[in-house]
Order: C-alpha cells, then sequence, then structure tokens
C-alpha cells in the first residue's frame, strides 16, 4: 500500500511534533517515531483499523492523541 500524505496532515503532524518537542525534549522526536511506526502498521495490515465512514479507516496513535486516517 502507498501512503501519500496530504500537505494539510504534513503541516499538522509538524506543527504537533514542534509543540512536543518545546514542552519535553525528545518528545517531539517520540511523537515522529510513533508516526512512523502507525504508517508502517497501515502498510502491513491495512484492514485492521477502525471503518469509521464508507471505505474510510482510523488507526489511532499509541501514546498521543492523534490518529490517521486513510
Amino acid at each position: 500500500m502507498e501512503i501519500k500524505i496530504s500537505p494539510s496532515a504534513r503541516e499538522e503532524t509538524t506543527a504537533a511534533a514542534r509543540y512536543y518537542e518545546e514542552e519535553v525534549d525528545g518528545l517531539g522526536k517520540a511523537f515522529m517515531e510513533v508516526l512512523r511506526v502507525g504508517f508502517r502498521r497501515i502498510r502491513k495490515y491495512p484492514r485492521v483499523s477502525t471503518l469509521i465512514r464508507g471505505d474510510y479507516r482510523r488507526h489511532l496513535l499509541d501514546r498521543f492523541p492523534f490518529g490517521i486516517i486513510y
């Protein structure tokens, strides 16, 4: 499965990483790693995440209050 990230999603995740990094040193990097793990899981198991509407699914990230919609 190929994953394409929309410009608005990229901006949102970058802003979140910056925010976390400002709050706690290293937390922004941890957020980005959890996001990468989420993308790997989606590629490996694309049908496991919760259906939210039609064919759209949401994969909730571990440790952070974010989800990946795909």
